[in-house]
């Protein structure tokens, strides 16, 4: 591109590139039109300091017209001429993502532990002391080049979409013009887990959570027989058990789409946590506590390393016991609707129009579902031994 002075009949008619280009402007020094394959069109003045090459984005256009965009970058030149430097104190990137997590994250995603550690992990260790606003779409597209390099492909995945909902944020705030990881397509191609344990498999990881200490062998036959998600169950209150009634309430607060969620339980479930010490008749707070009785269970990946030990069942996740629940009810002739209701889907066999219309509970059908998968669990001793094997619970 030459450096032609530009017009704005020049930048009016321009067409959406099919990636990111920058345009200098001959009417001001520094001045570039960043184009994006969006068509957003965007001001960036380009200086060196102290022997960096370095950018201050300023806004888009039309809202900041050509004259605007010259006069401002005149402004910043003549601060550079001062020996300052023209960059808007915008703070740092770990500044940046440490609000970002407080001010957003916590609020709004459940999962913000895993996205504040992943965005420390890699942006933050490699771009953390560097001002926002030289965070480039180069630089976020080396952190995903690494990860892929490194065999990493869905983690770079998940990366980019941290990092462009991070950039959103900070766009909004004006820490930044522009989003750096706008219009960066996935890294790799992700297929779905398939993994469901099959009946020798569940049977010896059954058998491995009977010699876990504490409550975390009733967590995981918990999460066997109910089939819900590792957080919720995890998560689980006395407050939100009925024992007489033989039904857990899931708050929507808690649940991953938001919905409130009511499941019965099987004999075999209550008998599993009638058996854990809940202080006496005083049923409050977590079920499955972790060292600090007042707060829930955490550290799964050492319980799940136990597990692979002690059952020699290895390449699943605990998500894995919920698909394979699913499975097992629909083998068991539990129709679809039933077992999506059990999981809490919204959207499955009963959606739209259907959905708003039908407001059966279906209380019946799934207790008869879970009663069926929690007998079909417990017999699984006697089918692969030939004789019982006490597995702590009755259906």
């Amino acid at each position: 591109m030459s450096s032609k002075r530009l017009t704005v009949t020049q930048i009016d008619a321009l067409p959406k590139p099919a990636a990111r280009i920058e345009i200098p402007d001959g009417g001001a020094s520094g001045l570039y039109l960043i184009v994006q394959p969006t068509g957003t069109k965007s001001w960036a003045f380009r200086y060196r300091l102290n022997g960096t090459h370095r950018r201050v984005n300023f806004g888009r256009y039309p809202r900041i017209g050509l004259s605007d965009a010259r006069m401002k970058a005149l402004e910043l030149t003549r601060e550079l001429e001062k020996g300052r430097d023209p960059a808007p104190k915008r703070g740092t990137v770990r500044e940046a993502v440490e609000d970002f997590i407080a001010k957003h994250a916590k609020k709004r995603n459940r999962s913000w532990p895993a996205v504040e550690r992943a965005l420390n992990r890699s942006l933050v260790a490699r771009y953390g002391d560097q001002p926002i606003g030289d965070l480039t779409r180069g630089k976020v597209l080396a952190i995903l080049d690494d990860l892929v390099a490194a065999d990493k492909p869905t983690m770079a995945n998940r990366m980019l979409a941290y990092i462009r909902r991070f950039g959103r944020w900070c766009v909004e705030r004006e820490m930044l013009d522009d989003n750096p990881a706008a219009g960066i397509g996935a890294q790799a191609e992700e297929t779905s887990r398939e993994r469901v344990l099959d009946d020798d498999e569940l049977l010896a990881v059954w058998r491995a959570t009977l010699d876990e200490p504490g409550w975390t062998g009733a967590l995981v036959r918990t999460l066997i027989l109910t089939g819900q998600r590792l957080n919720e169950v995890a998560g689980m209150t006395w407050e939100e058990v009925d024992i007489e009634g033989a039904t857990w309430t899931i708050p929507g607060a808690r649940a991953k789409n938001k919905s409130t969620h009511t499941i019965p339980l099987p004999p075999a479930v209550i008998d599993e946590l009638l058996a854990l010490d809940f202080h006496g008749d005083q049923r409050a707070g977590p079920v499955f506590p972790g060292r600090d009785p007042d707060k829930a269970i955490g550290n799964f990946r050492r319980l799940k390393a136990r597990l692979d030990k002690a059952s020699g069942v290895t390449d699943w996740t605990f998500h894995d016991l919920r698909r394979t629940a699913a499975s097992g009810m629909a083998r068991l002739q539990t129709a679809p609707h039933v077992v999506e209701k059990i999981l809490n889907h919204k959207s499955g066999t009963i959606k739209g129009v259907a959905a708003v219309y039908n407001r059966f509970d279906y209380m019946p059908q799934m207790k008869h579902a879970l009663g069926l998968w929690a007998r079909h669990v417990l017999s699984l001793g006697r089918k692969r031994l030939g004789k019982v094997v006490n597995l702590e619970a009755r259906a």
